[in-house]
């Protein structure tokens, strides 16, 4: 943290400790992108205030971070892994195959589990500035919010591949899965059972903020010539306690679905106590499905139903993606889809009357 006084035009630090690129934008009043591009004299920006910028960065004796001068000078061999929850078993299997992965390759990984808190996503991607590592893999969970700390860190020129696709942030490599076919599969599924009223959960956490799911249900919907029904769409939180909670609404609804799609397995998981303390059960009554195909998914009560993307191949795609780019800094971002699959076990049964 830096603490400073600003005299009209001069700057005046009163105290300095550890800056940073925030810190100069902070104080020059200008976004991060905008001071990365200063400091490396670039021409996108208008002279003024890349001198403005620059003057800023000297008065507080800023130095080039930890991974900058690791980029030049030597390889630590260790990536970072920031995740959006500890909570979620998808996100604890995804940590493991990539630090199998990069082990695999000689690298140690060093994981950040941000737990659903955007402070702490932003705490750890200035942190990553602080520490001695090769390049980063992230899966996103609050790019909106936290956009100048992801935009600073494209412009930093640190090795990063992201788990999913940001518009904004097109010169980045990404590996995404293709969510609109997941929900697309999942709905289909369950309308060439018999169901015609499925709601289907939703959430904005991370990567579900993009909705892909939703349009894979819209589109099954409409090419089976059912109207689209808002009611039927609900949006909650990710973890089990939301799963039950969403659950309890959708079992009260008047005129209650026969199936219910779940963006996540864990909130799969928490729509099974739901359904089971209304003395229904699972597909005799209703119909569940998840998506991810977390290791418990086959072990549940009655197995479950998900779209599976197959992580081993993600995460292997993923660390691979970012020692490419370790090794090549200048080659053009790689994008890749990975397409999920649709894994039908005993949780989603026949439309019964």
């Amino acid at each position: 943290m830096v603490l400073a006084s600003l005299a009209r035009d001069n700057f005046e630090i009163t105290a300095i400790t550890m800056a940073n690129i925030f810190d100069i934008a902070r104080i020059a009043k200008v976004s991060t992108s905008t001071v990365s591009l200063a400091i490396r004299n670039s021409a996108k920006i208008n002279e003024a205030t890349k001198l403005r910028v620059q003057a800023v960065a000297k008065q507080l004796n800023y130095k080039p971070n930890h991974i900058a001068r690791s980029l030049v000078q030597k390889k630590t061999n260790a990536i970072g892994v920031i995740l959006p929850s500890s909570l979620n078993p998808i996100y604890i299997e995804t940590n493991a195959l990539i630090e199998k992965a990069a082990f695999e390759r000689g690298y140690d990984t060093f994981a950040y589990f941000i737990d659903e808190d955007p402070l702490r996503e932003r705490r750890f991607l200035e942190k990553i500035y602080e520490q001695q590592v090769d390049g980063l893999v992230m899966i996103p969970a609050y790019p909106d919010v936290n956009r100048d700390y992801y935009s600073a860190l494209a412009e930093s020129r640190v090795p990063v591949v992201i788990r999913d696709e940001i518009e904004w942030l097109s010169d980045v490599d990404s590996v995404s899965i293709d969510m609109e076919k997941g929900g697309y599969d999942a709905v289909k599924h369950l309308l060439a059972l018999g169901h015609a009223r499925i709601a289907c959960v939703t959430t904005a956490f991370a990567v579900g903020r993009k909705l892909g799911r939703l349009r894979g249900y819209r589109k099954a919907l409409a090419e089976h010539g059912i109207e689209f029904d808002e009611t039927l769409v609900r949006s909650c939180g990710t973890q089990l306690a939301d799963g039950y909670k969403v659950t309890k609404e959708i079992l009260a609804m008047k005129d209650r679905p026969s199936a219910i799609f779940m963006q996540c397995d864990l909130l799969a998981m928490g729509a099974f106590s739901a359904i089971r303390e209304e003395g229904l059960k699972v597909p005799d009554d209703i119909s569940l499905v998840g998506f991810d195909d977390i290791n418990f998914a086959p072990y549940l009560e009655s197995p479950l139903t998900t779209v599976a993307h197959p992580k081993e191949k993600v995460a292997m795609a993923l660390v691979e993606t970012l020692m490419n780019r370790i090794e090549n800094r200048d080659i053009e971002p790689r994008h890749i889809v990975v397409t999920p699959e649709l894994i039908v076990r005993k949780s989603s049964g026949p439309y019964r009357v």
